[in-house]
């Protein structure tokens, strides 16, 4: 039997765990792109149906963040299940300034499939922050809802390394 986690359930089948699967960069935008628009327009017309199974893979991305990097608040890709995030350099050792991770809560209550991946900044204020520190690690379920972001880094030329790790599915939608 699976675990129910805000609104999503699951049982985790090592056959249905796909190796092969490589998930190419052009979904990872820094904004909506026109297919999150119509997906987000069409989804109260569509079925809500019970996914079934679902074959999950991981994706891996090796990142170094420099001075102007930032990311607005969003929620990761609906077909993210969880995501982990490990840090590298202690920032506050290398005179790094801003690069933190916030996280967000939405300031109303709906159905996990009716949150908006990208809110309105003032519909969800920070809850957390994390400051990166040398072998820090951040997990999170990537729930419609499960909001982050990072504000403005500025590096004086030092680079900020981590590693940004996920489950995904198959699938349009987990959540």
């Amino acid at each position: 039997m699976g675990d129910r986690v805000r609104g999503c359930r699951a049982t985790i089948n090592p056959e249905k765990y796909s190796r092969a699967t490589i998930e190419g960069r052009e979904g990872l935008t820094v904004g909506p792109t026109l297919r999150d628009r119509f997906n987000s327009f069409t989804r109260p017309f569509r079925p809500k149906n019970s996914l079934g199974e679902v074959d999950l893979f991981s994706r891996l991305d090796i990142h170094k963040a420099l001075g102007g990097y930032k990311k607005k608040v969003h929620c990761d890709r609906a077909n993210r299940l969880c995501s982990f995030i490990l840090y590298f350099v202690d920032a506050g050792k290398e005179g790094i300034e801003g690069g933190t991770l916030t996280i967000h809560r939405h300031v109303e209550k709906k159905r996990p499939v009716d949150y908006e991946r990208y809110p309105d900044p003032e519909n969800a204020p920070v809850v957390a922050t994390f400051s990166p520190k040398e072998n820090m690690g951040v997990w999170f379920p990537c729930s419609n809802n499960s909001y982050h972001g990072v504000n403005t880094m500025v590096s004086n030329g030092k680079e900020r390394d981590y590693r940004y790790i996920n489950i995904s599915g198959q699938a349009e939608a987990l959540w």
